[in-house]
């Protein structure tokens, strides 16, 4: 006997957290009229969008906040009810489609930042009241009294787990590909291939997907197309140029040759200033090629808390099966110990703008 296959409805959402005058960790959590239920702040992705971007708007139109990304959290499936209302159903004949929803854990945008956030996002960013009636941010203990679902109460322990272990203190390190360049047999001179129409679309959209993240800073290499990529992509880009010296304390292995070397100086740089700045930057970006970015999956495997992320890091920089023009990845880096002296790439996740 043949089953009939569910759609899958795509969808993303977020944790947000935020602490009080007195340190005290409060959660938020929505209510939604429609369904009489409390819950994560999520939507269906629209058009065109990714998941990242989809979290970052779902949760600016429920709640009102705008907030960065600062760690991928978990992924939740459920079925949906008759005609796909979004109650989860188990066993009933008339059971809908079957979501899936990608949830981060998301920090609150201080003011100063917002209208960067606006100006890069490509997209309006407004509230939408008739979804949801109220909004409260909440101890762990009140999250888990008064959300209905147990995957979502299941989040708000995995949230408050993962920022006991050290993720209020989370980096997050965005390694991007340059947009579609110009032909090489075209230039001669490999450093100065501009970007293609295409490549500048490419560039465009990255934008858009770097803003769910914010970095404070943005580095590119000194070739034309990563200058033009991150400039595009609505940035203002510190270029990197090689460096005579060797690299002060690295946290990498060893380079063997001068590309190698140049590679590891850049990616020492950006490290320094994310983990050791005194402004405590909580993200930046880096823009290069894709041999530069094949070097860095290299130099960064020591850095990995265990093999599973290594593998996570190695095929998500697999530059020719994954890692397009215009696209990246986004590295979690969580403290080693609570002084910070040290630290472990926890995470990873791809940055794909969808170019239409």
């Amino acid at each position: 006997m043949s089953t009939k296959k569910r759609r899958i409805i795509e969808a993303a959402g977020t944790v947000p957290y935020r602490f009080t005058e007195s340190g005290e960790l409060r959660l938020c959590i929505i209510h939604r009229p429609r369904y009489d239920d409390w819950s994560w702040p999520k939507g269906k992705l629209a058009a065109h969008e990714s998941h990242a971007h989809a979290a970052v708007r779902e949760t600016a139109e429920e709640t009102g906040y705008h907030v960065r990304l600062t760690a991928p959290l978990a992924e939740v499936s459920y079925v949906l009810g008759a005609q796909d209302a979004d109650v989860p159903t188990a066993g009933i004949k008339n059971a809908g489609s079957t979501k899936h929803v990608f949830y981060w854990i998301a920090e609150v945008l201080p003011h100063n930042r917002i209208q960067e956030r606006k100006d890069t996002f490509a997209a309006p960013l407004q509230s939408t009241p008739e979804e949801t009636d109220r909004m409260r941010w909440v101890s762990l203990e009140e999250a888990l009294e008064l959300l209905t679902r147990t995957d979502d109460k299941n989040l708000a322990f995995a949230c408050v787990q993962r920022l006991n272990e050290g993720y209020t203190q989370a980096r997050t390190l965005l390694l991007a590909r340059n947009g579609q360049g110009a032909e090489k047999k075209n230039w001669p001179e490999e450093n100065l291939r501009p970007l293609t129409p295409r490549g500048a679309a490419q560039a465009y959209a990255l934008g858009a997907e770097l803003s769910c993240f914010l970095p404070e800073r943005t580095y590119a290499f000194a070739e034309r197309r990563c200058i033009q990529t991150a400039e595009l992509a609505g940035q203002n880009p510190h270029i990197l140029l090689p460096q005579a010296e060797q690299p002060r304390g690295t946290h990498t292995n060893a380079p063997q040759n001068a590309a190698e070397r140049r590679v590891s100086e850049a990616l020492s740089t950006v490290l320094e200033y994310l983990l050791t700045d005194g402004s405590q930057p909580r993200c930046a970006a880096l823009l290069a090629s894709a041999q530069q970015l094949k070097t860095m999956n290299t130099l960064l495997t020591d850095v990995c808390a265990n093999e599973e992320t290594q593998h996570a890091l190695e095929d998500a920089l697999r530059v020719k099966k994954y890692l397009t023009p215009g696209s990246g990845v986004s590295i979690t880096l969580v403290p080693v110990h609570a002084h910070a002296t040290s630290w472990q790439i926890t995470d990873v996740t791809k940055v794909t703008p969808l170019v239409f």
